[in-house]
């Protein structure tokens, strides 16, 4: 190749490369090309992009709350026989329910915390969909309350203020609260649990049975009765009569002895779980006057022969009464 062809090839060389790296005068983007793409940046831009939702976390999270509610069910629906057992002060069935309640707590924690990482990553899209959304909602439910409350003036009326709650019948009251009788076939039944129990403490301690006295049982009814009504609980009532009274007015020439007690159902601190059926109520009872020692003293007193025993119900407490002769 000879020196002029050489020169000719480094001149198209030039030329090409000065043609190459021309500059091109563009064109300006209009101001709503130029606000449309920013607002498309904007849009599906994350703030913090490593930060999202792990749905195994949740997946996890989710059915140990299942999980546990449904062991706390469980426990609830057998509290009767669970807080028969104490551990110091709590009932055992009062234990296992606060320690299911924290864990289940403590994993919807972490599926808030999640849901709030998840929420956090996303794109200011999706956070702005989800605001708008929510407003709407709280809105929509807005509108339903008010349209209710319109809609139900008059019977917020008529059931929502002080003067028609007076204005409710009384049969209306007893249907759905029935006034609870001082005397039926059950405190009937507790009398003569009542009786045997001690009977039965009297025979283990090597003691004679005490024989049914109908008009110490008469007695005994009368003043628990006495106490149910008149809201008082006291060997002397509110006429200032005492046992001893009490019973000459009855025809009873003798003194008496006399133990009164009252015994609710549910967990009882130093007796435990007392259900609401005769025998446990009568074996609470006289659990309760074995461990003290003034009614004791009258249950196991071997110079005494009869007994009468009187049990009446205020709605809460069953009240008992026993008189000795």
């Amino acid at each position: 190749m000879g020196l002029a062809d050489r020169d000719h090839i480094k001149r198209d060389y030039r030329s090409t490369r000065n043609r190459s790296f021309r500059s091109v005068a563009r064109r300006p983007k209009s101001r709503i090309i130029q606000t449309y793409y920013n607002l498309k940046r904007w849009f599906f831009r994350k703030k913090h992009p490593y930060s999202k939702l792990r749905l195994d976390k949740i997946q996890t999270n989710l059915g140990m709350v299942i999980g546990l509610s449904i062991i706390l069910l469980a426990v609830r629906s057998y509290s009767d026989i669970l807080d028969s057992i104490a551990i110091w002060f709590l009932e055992l069935g009062t234990i296992i329910s606060l320690i299911l309640l924290w864990f289940i707590m403590k994993n919807l924690y972490k599926v808030f915390v999640n849901f709030r990482y998840g929420f956090r990553g996303s794109t200011n899209g999706f956070k702005l969909i989800s605001i708008v959304l929510l407003i709407l909602l709280s809105w929509q439910i807005y509108q339903i309350q008010d349209d209710f409350s319109s809609s139900d003036s008059v019977f917020t009326e008529d059931y929502f203020n002080i003067s028609s709650i007076k204005e409710i019948s009384s049969e209306a009251v007893k249907e759905f609260f029935p006034e609870a009788k001082p005397v039926s076939e059950m405190t009937e039944e507790i009398e003569r649990l009542t009786f045997d129990k001690t009977n039965a403490e009297r025979k283990a301690h090597g003691l004679h049975e005490l024989i049914w006295d109908s008009n110490l049982a008469n007695t005994a009814r009368a003043h628990s009765v006495d106490m149910t009504q008149n809201g008082f609980f006291s060997h002397v009532n509110l006429k200032g009569e005492d046992p001893t009274d009490r019973a000459r007015r009855n025809g009873l020439v003798m003194g008496i002895g006399e133990n009164i007690g009252k015994m609710p159902t549910g967990n009882i601190v130093g007796i435990g779980y007392v259900s609401h059926n005769p025998d446990s109520i009568a074996t609470a009872q006289v659990q309760s006057w074995m461990e003290s020692p003034g009614h004791r003293s009258n249950m196991l007193d071997p110079r005494y022969t009869k007994l009468g025993v009187g049990v009446s119900y205020d709605g809460m407490y069953y009240i008992s009464t026993q008189n000795f002769q």
